[in-house]
């Protein structure tokens, strides 16, 4: 399945650029310009409230961390070897929900480790046992994404307000100072 998402994503990346490139072809020619809806008309037309749905990188919870990451311990003799496994339930699964308590990791003798809620009660993991973060220099662990919305008039992320009104304020992301 998110081999699918991955792919439907891509596909529509695609069908956008081509569509942009269409329109900023089209402009020069002001005869064609009317010719079919912009990019931003779509969007528009889609998304009208301008809200769209998107995932954003959790926040760093750790000094030096420029966003949100599970670490795991690495072996003793070897910093660039995990001393756990990455759960069965999680492997080739990015994108996908993962709530406290759900299976994250297996030590090596076979018990289970949940995840805990750190970066929130539920994530989406990124980056899952990518090869990369397997390096101590790299910074060991899996990537964790929030559902988020972007505002593509203002160009903010939109967050939910805990105003008993439910009402959307849009900020500007900054780095959090949720470490300290």
């Amino acid at each position: 399945p998110s081999d699918q998402k991955t792919d439907a994503a891509i596909h529509a990346l695609l069908e956008f650029l081509h569509l942009r490139n269409l329109e900023l072809r089209n402009a020069d020619d002001d005869a064609d310009a009317d010719a079919s809806p912009s990019v931003l008309d779509r969007l528009e037309e889609t998304y009208p409230s301008g809200a769209v749905p998107c995932y954003r990188s959790a926040p760093a919870v750790r000094p030096g961390e420029l966003s949100g990451k599970i670490s795991w311990p690495n072996d003793p003799a070897n910093p660039n070897f995990p001393a756990l496994v990455v759960h069965e339930s999680v492997q080739d699964r990015d994108f996908e929900p993962l709530r406290a308590g759900d299976p994250l990791f297996v030590t090596l003798d076979g018990t289970v480790v949940p995840y805990d809620g750190s970066h929130g009660e539920e994530v989406h993991l990124i980056f899952v046992n990518e090869g990369g973060y397997y390096y101590e220099s790299s910074g060991t662990g899996i990537g964790v994404a929030v559902k988020s919305r972007f505002d593509w008039q203002t160009g903010w992320f939109l967050v939910e307000s805990d105003d008993e009104g439910g009402a959307i304020e849009e900020v500007i992301l900054e780095e959090k100072d949720s470490y300290e």
